[in-house]
């Protein structure tokens, strides 16, 4: 899925005109990314504030042969698992993890408990199968 498109940076840089980066990006790592590029501190954690999660990928998105820092991302920890359905969905809420080229995929997590539902567990290797056909 393309998210981001810069013609006067990408295209001023040579060899970057056209280029793709498939790195992984959360969107917790764009504020590290915006407050280094303005020149600010964005793991200001002190007293009363909250820890930052995200990952400055700033240089990674302006070169790449450089991979990710990012490894991992939480997809959709729904805290309303075990109470039906997601509206507008006909499937129940699920919670996936990826890791690297893999993906876990739980149809139900519980954070309360924070335990899996383990019926219907997959686990893929999306980067050999994007489909995601092959658990």
């Amino acid at each position: 899925m393309g998210m981001l498109t810069w013609p006067r940076v990408l295209a001023s840089q040579p060899g970057r005109a056209g280029s793709v980066w498939d790195g992984m990006i959360s969107v917790a790592d764009w504020w590290p990314v915006l407050c280094g590029l303005a020149g600010a501190d964005p793991s200001d954690s002190g007293p009363g504030k909250v820890a930052v999660d995200g990952i400055d990928i700033w240089q990674a998105l302006l070169d790449p042969s450089r991979p990710s820092p990012r490894t991992e991302i939480l997809h959709n920890l729904n805290q309303a698992c075990g109470r039906g359905k997601m509206s507008g969905s006909s499937t129940s809420p699920s919670t996936a993890l990826r890791l690297g080229d893999w993906k876990l995929l739980v149809p139900c997590f519980n954070v309360s408990t924070m335990r899996p539902d383990s019926r219907g567990v997959s686990l893929f290797n999306v980067a050999a199968d994007p489909l995601e056909t092959t658990d």
